[in-house]
C-alpha cells in the first residue's frame, strides 16, 4: 500500500503536466485554424479590393462622357432658352448622380492603393471626411442607420498626412460602426470632427452594444477580434493604430464616453515635428 501510494505521488505531477500540454496544444490548434481563416479571407480581400480597384478604373472613363453630355444638355436649355421643367430636371439629377458615382469611384481608387510610400501631403478635412463618408454611406442609409457628421472647424483647416492611410483608418471605424449597430434596435453612426490650432481630432461614436472591460485592452492587438472568424481577421484596428502612430498621432477608445467611441488625433502639420516626407 506504502508503495502505492508513493506511485500515486509521483505519477500525478506527471499526468496533470501532461494534459496541461494537451489543453494547450489543442488551444493552439484552435488559434491556428482561426488564423489560417482569417488569413484566407484577408487575401480574398485583397483580390477583391484589386478587382475593385481595375473596374473603379474601367467605370471612370464612361463616366466622364455622361457627364460632360448632361453638361450639354444644360447649357443647351440655358443658352437657347428651352423651358422644359421635365427635361431640366433631368438632366440636373443626371449630372447630380453622376457627380456622386464619380466621387464614389474616386474613393474606391484611392482606398485600394496601400499609401505606404506616399509622400505627405496637405488636403481638406472637408475633402477627407467627404471622401471616406461616400463610400459608406449608402450602406448605412439601406440598412435604415442614421448617419451623421459635424464638422466643428475653425474655417477650412487642412491637414499634412497621407491621404490613403488616414482615409483607411476612418473607414475601418466606420466599418466596425456599422457591424455594431447593424442589428441592434437603435441604430446611429456619428463623425465628429473638431480642430485646433495644431490638431485635427476625429471621434467615431454609434449606438451600439459597446465592448465589454474584459476586452479593451486588447482591442488593438493583431488578430485580437471578437467576430468570427469568417467575419473578422482582427487585423483592422491594430492596422490603424500602426498608422495613427506612424502620423505621430494616438487612437483610443474613449472609456469616459456613454457610447462606443474611438477617437483619432492627428498633427496638422507633421513638417513641424521634423518628420521626412516620406517618413
Amino acid at each position: 500500500m506504502h508503495i502505492f501510494s508513493m506511485w500515486i505521488i509521483l505519477i500525478l505531477p506527471l499526468a496533470y503536466h501532461s494534459l496541461r500540454q494537451t489543453l494547450k496544444v489543442r488551444d493552439l490548434e484552435k488559434n491556428l485554424g482561426d488564423l489560417k481563416i482569417r488569413l484566407v479571407k484577408n487575401s480574398k480581400l485583397a483580390a477583391l479590393g484589386e478587382m475593385a480597384g481595375e473596374i473603379a478604373h474601367e467605370i471612370s472613363n464612361p463616366l466622364t462622357l455622361i457627364q460632360a453630355q448632361a453638361f450639354i444638355i444644360a447649357q443647351e436649355l440655358s443658352t437657347k432658352r428651352i423651358h422644359n421643367p421635365n427635361i431640366e430636371k433631368a438632366a440636373h439629377k443626371t449630372e447630380q448622380t453622376v457627380d456622386r458615382v464619380v466621387r464614389i469611384v474616386k474613393s474606391v481608387k484611392l482606398m485600394n492603393r496601400d499609401g505606404d510610400q506616399d509622400p505627405c501631403e496637405k488636403i481638406s478635412v472637408k475633402d477627407l471626411i467627404q471622401e471616406t463618408a461616400d463610400l459608406c454611406d449608402r450602406r448605412y442609409y439601406d440598412h435604415s442607420i442614421r448617419f451623421h457628421i459635424q464638422l466643428d472647424l475653425n474655417d477650412s483647416p487642412t491637414i499634412e498626412c497621407r491621404r490613403v492611410q488616414i482615409s483607411q483608418v476612418l473607414l475601418n471605424l466606420l466599418c466596425n460602426a456599422f457591424d455594431a449597430v447593424v442589428e441592434h434596435p437603435e441604430k446611429w453612426v456619428n463623425i465628429m470632427v473638431t480642430s485646433s490650432d495644431d490638431h485635427i481630432q476625429f471621434s467615431i461614436s454609434d449606438s451600439g452594444p459597446g465592448i465589454p472591460l474584459e476586452h479593451r485592452e486588447k482591442i488593438f492587438q493583431p488578430f485580437f477580434t471578437t467576430k468570427s472568424a469568417t467575419k473578422g481577421t482582427g487585423l483592422g484596428l491594430s492596422l490603424c493604430k500602426n498608422m495613427v502612430d506612424r502620423h505621430q498621432g494616438k487612437i483610443y477608445f474613449d472609456e469616459k464616453s456613454t457610447n462606443t467611441n474611438f477617437v483619432v488625433i492627428l498633427p496638422r502639420r507633421q513638417s513641424a515635428l521634423g518628420l521626412n516626407k516620406r517618413f
